[in-house]
């Protein structure tokens, strides 16, 4: 079964939910409301989107652009992996009324997410100390350690 090593993360009820998917002819959801476009990215993790919806100027972000979260690379992926993703949400990002992510509040000001998301990293890559007050969080101290351990040079 292709779906087995997801077995121990998902209900029986997900994973034939999950069988049932089929490729998308191209970036945009199929269905009958306002156009919805995907934006894939691999930052968080392999094959991970967010959704654009333009004329509502509406991006869910899944796991990305948090106020409470540090960027989380997926497993075995460096920072600059992360970055490069986060640059593909960039222009969605300009344009947004509203941003949806997956943790954390609902927010008007996407750019400002996006600035921190994207100082934190280019701190940790220069070798600086961050300023984001979400390393103080408890919440994220394995998450900070796992990235400063990414940042540095093998």
């Amino acid at each position: 079964m292709l779906l087995a090593p997801l077995a121990e993360y998902l209900s029986p009820d997900l994973i034939e939910i999950a069988g049932r998917l089929r490729p998308l002819p191209d970036s945009t959801l199929p269905w009958s409301g306002p156009v919805a476009v995907l934006i894939e990215h691999d930052a968080h993790a392999p094959a991970h989107v967010a959704l654009w919806i333009p004329d509502r100027r509406v991006l869910v972000a899944g796991d990305m652009l948090s106020d409470v979260e540090l960027p989380m690379p997926a497993d075995d992926e460096s920072l600059e992996h992360y970055a490069a993703g986060l640059e593909r949400l960039r222009e969605a990002v300009n344009s947004v009324g509203w941003l949806v992510p997956g943790h954390g509040t609902v927010t008007s000001d996407a750019v400002a997410r996006y600035d921190a998301d994207r100082r934190y990293l280019d701190d940790l890559m220069s070798g600086r100390q961050s300023e984001d007050p979400r390393v103080l969080d408890p919440e994220n101290a394995s998450l900070h350690r796992s990235n400063l351990a990414r940042a540095r040079p093998s």
